[in-house]
């Protein structure tokens, strides 16, 4: 059985680009997805805490026009809006969001919820850490929000965020988006995406069977 885990955060663009190129894959593939909700800010506190440190770390200009207008490309490429920065602002607190990936997994709902916050956030502007903005985000994708937000304070759901983010960090992960192949092979962010898929066809073409 070839297995693919997706490690996301809808606070990132990358992560949007990523988890909607890996859809796309794995459906012409026939592969079902391991989806692994977690908050990168909480991976960065353990593995890049420079980044909180030091807020005066940035890239170089020319690197930053660069990486916008790369962003604009790979955002044309997958066929999804991406206005960065947001116009809420960002960054922006994923907590609540997240959890809900998790609650809603069991019913079929998280990947439709998640697709739905990334478009909220980084097409719509809107800040993923309100509570109206996630009550929209419920009712878009046919989930009743009294229960979404009872069951995003459920002890489960924290626990679960938090065992993902540690989990990410003891495989040597430090970002999003993040895909294991088999568990134990790794790759780092959407760029890598067609090696990703590489990887996938050879295993399956050497005789693994799809999920």
């Amino acid at each position: 059985m070839v297995r693919i885990e997706c490690f996301f955060d809808c606070a990132s663009p990358w992560a949007y680009l990523g988890v909607t190129n890996l859809l796309g894959i794995t459906s012409r593939l026939g592969i079902a997805v391991s989806w692994r909700p977690v908050v990168v800010g909480f991976v960065f506190a353990q593995v890049n805490q420079e980044l909180y440190l030091d807020r005066r770390l940035r890239a170089p200009p020319l690197k930053g026009a660069y990486e916008g207008r790369e962003l604009q490309a790979w955002a044309e490429h997958a066929g999804v809006i991406v206005n960065s920065p947001p116009k809420c602002g960002h960054p922006v607190k994923t907590v609540k969001c997240m959890r809900g990936c998790i609650a809603l997994e069991p019913s079929g709902k998280l990947v439709p919820f998640a697709i739905a916050a990334y478009e909220a956030l980084w097409r719509d502007g809107r800040n993923l850490g309100h509570d109206d903005v996630l009550t929209d985000i419920c009712r878009q994708v046919g989930v009743n929000p009294d229960e979404f937000f009872a069951m995003i304070e459920a002890d489960e759901s924290k626990a679960q965020l938090k065992a993902n983010v540690d989990e990410l960090v003891a495989r040597g992960g430090f970002g999003v988006p993040t895909f294991y192949v088999d568990d134990e092979l790794m790759f780092f962010g959407n760029n890598r995406m067609r090696l990703v898929e590489h990887e996938l066809r050879e295993r399956l073409r050497l005789g693994g069977e799809a999920a």
